[in-house]
């Protein structure tokens, strides 16, 4: 304790300036909002820059496994490319309809959570990659969020472990619509919800991305059924799921980039509310 009191004794000048350089960072960000984004944006690269090197060593002895997921992935993107399904002779569809045009990038999460209520990754690519807000991100197995805030060299992305989550998607079984949304309790246990009575849905079944959006392609397995009820005082299912991928364990992903967003969110702007 005296030794204690004599490193305060002795560096007490050092020990206030520092403290009100604090107070001083904290009050022109409280005030100025372009300060703040400057100074939240130099904070994110830097932290970002901790977790890479932190990261880094964490995943050099993963390797051997991680290149086979990339591989199966690989497999994954060029399957659905030989799949895609021309127009009929007979359609009226102008041919440029054919198929949902995206690109993807490939970044590497460098930092996860999964225990708050919103969680998020942070990914190493920012918007000199061409990464921008709202845009989907997913591996080959699932979905994992979407696109929330950006800097130059780092994203953060929500999950989709996350009260504010909400991702349409489609029993692949039965072609029903639904909801996939998290009720902010089990990590691991997330519910699809408007799915009617009566649809047959079972224990096991999967549910894919619907492709009602520019976020994600159309039929990214998402979600794997793990119960089933039925509550006579609604004309829905109560359905709880699995993800199809472990959240925890993410190294790399992939960023969706809508070819057709441009156009989208354009149209969108004029929907007057």
């Amino acid at each position: 304790m005296r030794n204690l009191f004599y490193l305060i004794e002795r560096f007490h000048l050092l020990i206030a300036l520092l403290i009100l350089e604090g107070l001083a960072v904290a009050l022109i960000r409280k005030d100025n909002a372009y300060q703040d984004s400057i100074i939240g944006n130099a904070s994110s690269n830097v932290s970002g820059k901790i977790y890479t090197v932190r990261n880094n060593v964490v995943q050099f002895f993963d390797l051997v496994d991680e290149n086979k997921r990339l591989a199966n992935e690989n497999i994954f993107f060029l399957s659905q490319l030989k799949s895609e399904q021309p127009i009929p002779v007979d359609s009226t569809l102008p041919s440029q309809s054919e198929t949902a045009l995206f690109d993807y990038i490939v970044a590497k999460v460098i930092d996860n959570d999964v225990t708050q209520s919103v969680n998020y990754l942070m990914i190493d690519k920012g918007t000199n990659d061409g990464v921008e807000r709202g845009l989907g991100v997913i591996i080959g197995s699932g979905v994992v969020g979407i696109v929330t805030h950006t800097s130059k060299d780092y994203s953060l992305v929500m999950s989709v472990i996350s009260t504010k989550s909400r991702i349409s998607v489609k029993h692949k079984e039965t072609d029903a619509f639904g909801n996939l949304t998290w009720d902010g309790t089990d990590p691991w246990r997330l519910s699809v919800d408007n799915v009617s009575k009566t649809n047959t849905v079972a224990i096991g079944d999967t549910f894919y991305t619907a492709g009602y959006s520019n976020f994600f392609p159309p039929k990214i397995p998402t979600a794997i059924v793990t119960d089933v009820e039925q509550d006579p005082s609604t004309s829905f299912l109560y359905i709880d799921v699995a993800l199809s991928y472990d959240m925890d364990k993410l190294n790399y992903v992939y960023i969706v980039k809508s070819k057709d967003k441009p156009q989208i969110d354009s149209l969108k702007s004029l929907i007057i509310n």
